[in-house]
């Protein structure tokens, strides 16, 4: 096998089949130096630990996100569901590397706790792209964290949904999901920018902060008709 034509996630996923066959503590790292053709120094240089080669395509998917999001257009609430919907759509195309990258996060407690790690790296990048796209005053800044953070949670709850019925149209749900998600927020976020219609929207009479604590699996739904309770 071509190893050095090999891109970071064919990588990724050759690491995770042997991981999720071999199983986590039983495979070494010099197993996966062996099995991806480089040596153990190469294996440490380029992906760090064991640990880390589970989610090296994340790097990827970060960079690429990254890069949709700089060239994105006039509406950043709608950019930012795009862009979960496009992380989502990388994972549906992946569906055997995804299934056991699932398995073994259920099975081991450290790449749980990676797998957070991982996800607040997405809550960063779209807060960074939604207060340089969006002129938000300090006391308005609450609202860029609240909708990262909900964005990469509903995608993480459709994720979850497809990969136990692999029939569901996630990329779909996911988009419906996410437009209704983004326009709760649009008000605290775009109050006289331009809505995902593109008419102009009117500034609200005053600002107000709302943090919200929800159970990881609670419903969409049952999500935004909270949000919308709350801010009514």
């Amino acid at each position: 096998m071509p190893h050095a034509a090999q891109t970071l996630p064919e990588v990724t996923a050759d690491a995770i089949g042997m991981l999720g066959e071999r199983g986590y503590d039983a495979t070494s790292v010099d197993d996966l130096a062996g099995a991806l053709g480089i040596s153990r120094s190469t294996f440490f240089r380029r992906f760090g630990s064991k640990e880390d080669i589970v989610f090296a395509d994340h790097t990827y998917l970060l960079d690429r996100l990254d890069t949709q999001l700089e060239v994105a257009g006039s509406d950043p609430l709608s950019a930012v569901a795009a862009g979960a919907v496009a992380v989502l759509t990388y994972h549906v195309g992946r569906r055997e590397a995804s299934l056991l990258r699932n398995s073994l996060l259920h099975s081991n407690p450290v790449l749980r706790d990676r797998e957070l790690v991982t996800s607040h790296r997405y809550e960063r990048a779209f807060v960074s792209y939604l207060r340089a796209a969006l002129p938000l005053p300090p006391e308005r800044e609450w609202a860029a964290t609240a909708l990262a953070a909900s964005v990469v949670a509903v995608h993480n709850r459709v994720l979850r949904a497809w990969l136990r019925d692999e029939s569901l149209a996630a990329a779909d749900a996911l988009r419906t999901q996410l437009r209704e998600l983004t326009e709760v927020f649009r008000p605290m976020l775009a109050p006289t920018g331009v809505g995902a219609d593109g008419r102009t929207n009117a500034a609200p009479s005053s600002a107000r902060a709302l943090i919200a604590v929800f159970d990881r699996d609670m419903h969409p739904e049952d999500l935004f008709q909270h949000l919308r309770e709350t801010l009514e």
